[in-house]
């Protein structure tokens, strides 16, 4: 009689579909995480809620904070929760087998969404063509990546002039107070002439790293 009682966990529903879409899943956390790490200003605190203890941020959690950081807009936030949807089922769903059962039994409202976003209809009881689509949605996630990545190279980039030119300005204003030749202007206060040069400069420096067009002078000779 107990023998009848006995639990067998074998893995014998391992499914290829199931398989590449938690691959892809664990691909995308990796780089969301990576991006809020690497790219923002978060406290050591905030960063420990990025890993996979009890207290991490959820993915959706996660786009959320991309959005409020200005890192994507929320248009890119939608296509990654929605990709979150399809990969919940595959997770915690067990009869979600196959790419094509999980549009027309699970999923209908999300084969709609993405039907209407690439203009690109399907036969969801085809599951080569439930791939169709979902790879046009895995691209359009590339994309919200690699424009993120643009975006923090580019702020990067404008941070690094701006903190060179100023460490440049430093030196250059420690040189001057200690400039014996100065002290030799009469009728002028030392601290006061470099105070008001390096304030002209500090003015023309804001505006110039504004100017989208602005490129430093070693980019000119490039």
């Amino acid at each position: 009689m107990e023998e009848n009682f006995k639990t067998k966990i074998t893995g014998s529903t391992y499914t290829i579909d199931r398989s590449k879409v938690l691959e892809i899943s664990v691909q995308i956390e990796h780089f969301t995480n990576t991006l809020l790490k690497a790219g923002f200003s978060i406290s050591k605190s905030d960063i420990n809620s990025l890993g996979h203890s009890s207290k991490a941020l959820s993915f959706n959690q996660k786009i959320e904070l991309l959005i409020d950081l200005e890192g994507i807009s929320k248009d890119a936030g939608k296509i990654l929760v929605k990709f979150a949807e399809i990969r919940n089922k595959f997770a915690h769903v067990y009869e979600c087998s196959t790419l094509s059962l999980y549009f027309t039994v699970y999923g209908s409202d999300t084969l709609k969404f993405l039907e209407k976003r690439f203009n690109h209809k399907i036969d969801p009881s085809e599951n080569k063509a439930c791939w169709q689509l979902l790879d046009m949605l895995i691209v359009d996630i590339e994309s919200v990546f690699d424009g993120l990545l643009r975006k923090l190279a580019s702020n990067g980039y404008k941070r690094g002039i701006e903190l060179g030119n100023q460490k440049f300005v430093d030196i250059i204003v420690d040189r001057l107070k200690n400039d014996p030749n100065l002290d030799s202007i009469n009728g002028e206060n030392k601290q006061e002439i470099i105070e008001n040069f390096f304030r002209s400069i500090s003015e023309e420096h804001a505006r110039a790293v504004s100017d989208e067009t602005y490129k430093p002078p070693i980019d000119r000779l490039l």
